[in-house]
């Protein structure tokens, strides 16, 4: 009987400890595992669309996407009616999306606006608060791709201080191409640059690095990317004309490159 006086409110006790540790670890849990509301949430493909090279319906297509596909979203226009991003499985093939054709693009103020020009480079401050991790700027190679058979790069300024200074892009190690406008780069805004001398032929991987020769970045690890890019154009040869020489017996063939690029 002396047992059971203690015995029973202890077991009330202790359900009521187990009880509460395991809410308050669910919680917990919950809290830490809890999505940030400015994340983009899971966005895919409502309906089958073009991957287009610029923000309009009569651009060139860089790629065809069905129903469903995962996306990666990077920028968006100034009134957000177009998205910049990728397939999830190919970061390199970078392109715009009509809003409408984009499942759960979620909260779009944590997107950089990119005001995007063919053969040029364009820059514009991105909507909502930006994100502050430090007080130096910070370089982020966000994706690589092709336009008009010519290198495309978008680069943002991820870190909390204004970028005031050269940007420089080198592909495989090669020669460094200048791409900022002279201007700063704000924390937020993002560059969308065409290297001109940039050819892309074939399909193949690249390493493609971001730096500055007068600026220092708050980190380096988000300056280089290695993916696999392919031409957005076909190679269009045309046959201008076709002879036989009545000396040689020789078929003589003139052949006219009308691609958007010349053939090395």
């Amino acid at each position: 009987m002396g047992r059971s006086r203690w015995f029973a409110p202890f077991v009330v006790l202790l359900v009521l400890l187990v009880g509460f540790g395991i809410g308050s670890g669910v919680y917990v849990w919950r809290l830490r595992q809890a999505p940030d509301s400015t994340a983009i949430a899971n966005p895919t493909l409502t309906r089958a669309s073009a991957l287009y090279s610029e923000p309009r319906a009569d651009s060139s297509p860089v790629d065809q996407l069905t129903a469903g596909t995962p996306l990666q979203l990077i920028g968006r226009t100034q009134n957000s009616d177009w998205l910049y991003g990728s397939p999830s499985d190919r970061p390199a093939l970078a392109g715009w999306l009509p809003i409408d054709a984009v499942r759960d693009a979620g909260n779009l103020t944590g997107l950089a606006r990119v005001d995007s020009s063919a053969g040029g480079i364009r820059s514009t401050q991105a909507g909502g608060e930006p994100s502050r991790p430090g007080p130096r700027p910070d370089l982020a190679l966000k994706s690589v791709g092709s336009r008009q058979d010519r290198l495309s790069v978008l680069v943002a300024n991820a870190g909390g201080a204004d970028f005031a200074g050269t940007i420089v892009v080198s592909v495989n190690g090669g020669p460094q191409t200048r791409i900022d406008v002279g201007k700063p780069l704000r924390p937020g805004e993002a560059l969308d640059a065409v290297l001109n001398t940039e050819y892309v032929q074939r399909r193949a991987k690249i390493v493609v690095l971001v730096t500055s020769p007068d600026v220092t970045e708050s980190g380096l690890e988000n300056n280089r990317l290695e993916v696999v890019v392919g031409p957005d154009q076909p190679i269009n040869l045309a046959i201008e004309a076709a002879t036989v020489d009545p000396a040689t017996g020789r078929l003589n063939v003139d052949l006219r490159n009308r691609g958007p690029i010349p053939l090395v």
